[in-house]
C-alpha cells in the first residue's frame, strides 16, 4: 500500500506502508522529483505503480512510482486543487480554479473537458461504475456529467453556501454533498432529485461517510456525537416498509389531530372550549415560516418539530402540517 507522505517545495514523497505487523524494514520512501511548481493535490493507484500530481500553475504530472521522469501535461491555466481517480484507475479528473474540470488517461491524452460551472471547482466524484462524474463548485451548484463524452446531464441546486465535498454511495443509488451552509444534501443517484438534508454543528467540516454496503450514512451530531441514518435503496422500498408496519385504528383524539372527519368525534371526544385541530398548509409565494406560525397562532418551535424541519428555509409549494387550537 502506498500513500502520499508530504510535499516539500517542488518534491513529493510517497511512503510505502507494509501490512499490519510487518517489520519496520518493510517501509520505504519514493521521492517524485522534476516538478517545476508547487504541488497541490495528488493520487496514487491502488498497487502504487502510478502517481499523478496537480500543481499551482495548472500542470499535471504523471509518474511511474518505480522511478523515471514524469510526463508533464498543461491541463489548466489556473491551479489544480484536486485530482480524482476513476474506480478502474484508468482515468483522472483534474479540478481547477478556472471553473473547469478535465479528464485524462495515464498517457497524457485529454479525454474530455467539463465546462459549465461559473466558479472554482471544489470537489468531484465518479459513480461506482465510472460512467458519470459529479462536480461541486463555488457557484453553489453540483453538476452531473457523462464521463465518456463530457456531456452535462443534470445541474443540482440546493446549497446556499459552497459545496466543498461530494461523494457517490457505494451502490450508486445516492449522492451526498456537503456545504459551508452546514447542510449535507442527499440526492438520488438515478433521478438526481434532492431527497433530504441533514444539518450538522457549526465549525465542523467533514467528508461523506457511507457504509460500504450503501445502507447507512454517518453525519456529525451535537457534542461530538455521530448520527447514523438508514438509506433506502429506492422509492418502492419505502412503500414496502410502510406496508410492513402493523396497522391499528386511530383513536378519536388522533382522528381529530390528523384532520380526519368522523361522526364518532361528537360522541367520544371529550367536550371542551379548546380542541386541537390540524390541517395541511401549502406554502404560498412570499410566505415565511414566521408568517405562517403567526397566522395560525402557533410557535416556531412547534412548527419545526411537527414537520421535522432542520432549517427555516421553505419554498412556495411546500406542504406543512399545522396543528392549532380552535375555539368552540
Amino acid at each position: 500500500m502506498y500513500t502520499f507522505l508530504r510535499k516539500m517545495q517542488t518534491n513529493v514523497r510517497i511512503m510505502r506502508i507494509s501490512a499490519p505487523g510487518a517489520a519496520r524494514a518493510g517501509h520505504s520512501h519514493v521521492r517524485l522529483s522534476h516538478l517545476l511548481d508547487l504541488p497541490l493535490s495528488g493520487v496514487l493507484t491502488g498497487e502504487g505503480k502510478k502517481a499523478a500530481v496537480g500543481t499551482r500553475t495548472g500542470s499535471l504530472y504523471l509518474w511511474p512510482t518505480e522511478g523515471g521522469n514524469p510526463l508533464r501535461v498543461e491541463a489548466h491555466s489556473a491551479p489544480i486543487i484536486q485530482v480524482v481517480l476513476s474506480p478502474d484507475q484508468t482515468r483522472l479528473v483534474c479540478l481547477s480554479e478556472d471553473g473547469a474540470a478535465s479528464v485524462w488517461d495515464w498517457e497524457g491524452h485529454a479525454l474530455g473537458r467539463l465546462k459549465g460551472h461559473t466558479g472554482a471547482l471544489k470537489a468531484a466524484a465518479f459513480s461506482p461504475d465510472g460512467q458519470r462524474i459529479v462536480t461541486a463548485a463555488s457557484d453553489s451548484t453540483l453538476r452531473v456529467w457523462e464521463a465518456s463524452t463530457g456531456q452535462l446531464l443534470h445541474t443540482l441546486t440546493g446549497h446556499k453556501g459552497v459545496p466543498y465535498a461530494v461523494q457517490w454511495s457505494p451502490t450508486g443509488l445516492h449522492i451526498l454533498s456537503i456545504g459551508t451552509d452546514q447542510k449535507a444534501l442527499l440526492w438520488s443517484g438515478r433521478t438526481f432529485l434532492r431527497l433530504t438534508e441533514y444539518s450538522f454543528p457549526l465549525h465542523i467540516s467533514f467528508r461523506p461517510a457511507f457504509h460500504p454496503a450503501g445502507t447507512h450514512l454517518a453525519v456529525p451530531g451535537p457534542r461530538g456525537s455521530v448520527l447514523l441514518y438508514p438509506l433506502l435503496p429506492d422509492e418502492q422500498a419505502l412503500i414496502d416498509l410502510a406496508y410492513e408496519k402493523r396497522l391499528r385504528e386511530l383513536t378519536p383524539a388522533e382522528l381529530r389531530r390528523f384532520f380526519l372527519e368522523d361522526p364518532r368525534l361528537e360522541k367520544e371526544l371529550p367536550k371542551g372550549r379548546k380542541l386541537p385541530r390540524a390541517r395541511i398548509h401549502t406554502v404560498q409565494p412570499g410566505e415565511t415560516i414566521l408568517s405562517i406560525a403567526q397566522h395560525y397562532g402557533v410557535s416556531l418551535d412547534q412548527l419545526r418539530k411537527l414537520n421535522r424541519l432542520t432549517s427555516d428555509d421553505i419554498r412556495a409549494g411546500d406542504s406543512l402540517i399545522i396543528t392549532y387550537i380552535e375555539e368552540e
